[in-house]
């Protein structure tokens, strides 16, 4: 199983003074202007058109599109600004057998030293979203007590039969997580 997230942070120009700490960023201003206008997306009915009939009944799918060299020097500019700003990537995790009570997951990441409680899912499961350094990872259920994999996840080939996992560099880190809750209280209000 296979799990995309694609997150998109956004500076916006003109903030008020003290809306953001420290000097302003180092580097040249990155200028990006999607190109082309898109295709309405609209809902399809049973017929495959948007009055009703017939069979279909998802949404039309934009094609993908290449990217212009405009958009490649944005990204590549925007990639240089960042390069010192640690990364992670999200791990989201799931149990949807039935009949569990309590399910907790142990990894490679701690060094498989701390339980993580999966949080029960309305409706049943359970899950958690964990971010992590970039790079492989092994780890297993503990499902009631009993030690256990998931067999919608890949599992390694040695005898203990780990599940495992690539964690890829998604989400910029500018704050080291333990300390970003006590910094970001810190912060001047400025809605207005």
């Amino acid at each position: 199983t296979t799990t995309t997230t694609t997150t998109t942070a956004v500076t916006i120009n003109g903030a008020p003074l003290g809306a953001f700490p420290g000097p302003p960023p180092a580097g040249p201003a990155i200028s990006y202007r999607p190109g082309g206008a898109q295709e309405e997306v609209r809902p399809q009915h049973c017929n495959g058109s948007a009055e009703g009939g017939g069979s279909g009944g998802g949404q039309k799918a934009l094609p993908p599109q290449e990217a212009t060299e405009d958009e490649v020097q944005a990204l590549v500019a925007a990639r240089k600004l960042n390069a010192g700003i640690a990364k992670a990537g999200p791990l989201p995790l799931t149990w949807s057998e039935p009949g569990a009570s309590d399910v907790r997951v142990r990894g490679s990441w701690d060094g498989w030293k701390q339980d993580i409680a999966l949080e029960p899912i309305p409706g049943g499961g359970f899950r958690a979203m964990l971010v992590l350094p970039p790079g492989e990872y092994e780890f297993k259920f503990i499902v009631d007590g009993t030690w256990t994999t998931s067999e919608d996840i890949e599992r390694t080939t040695c005898a203990n039969k780990n599940n495992v996992v690539t964690v890829n560099e998604m989400v910029l880190v500018p704050l080291p997580l333990g300390q970003a809750s006590s910094q970001l209280k810190a912060l001047p209000d400025v809605a207005g």
